[in-house]
């Protein structure tokens, strides 16, 4: 997450907090951000929250690239992720709350 806040240019606000990860480790929060999430399909779309910035919120997800063939699986899907099948660092880690309000609209 604290990669993803340059990389998008957030403003980081000090915020000192303990947070349980994924793995069953605790880590502290280097600040907090506010995000707009709207969609890539409905630009009526936006959910605005506010998220804290860890160093890292997991390893690789997949733990390693699948074949690019699988991607024609799901050429009938618009996916926010169009890269899903290669590994990558997850940049941020949403709640059930708001992932449902993502997902519903």
């Amino acid at each position: 997450m604290n990669e993803c806040a340059k990389k998008l240019g957030l403003t980081i606000r000090d915020s000192s907090a303990t947070i349980s990860c994924l793995g069953s480790f605790n880590t502290g929060s280097n600040g907090e951000v506010d995000l707009l999430f709207t969609s890539h399909f409905e630009s009526d779309l936006q959910i605005s929250t506010s998220a804290f910035v860890i160093e890292k919120v997991t390893d690789k997800i997949p733990h390693v690239s699948l074949p690019a063939n699988i991607c024609y699986k799901f050429n009938d899907l618009r996916l926010a992720d169009p890269s899903f099948h290669k590994s990558a660092n997850i940049d941020i880690l949403l709640g059930v709350n708001l992932f449902l309000n993502l997902i519903n609209g």
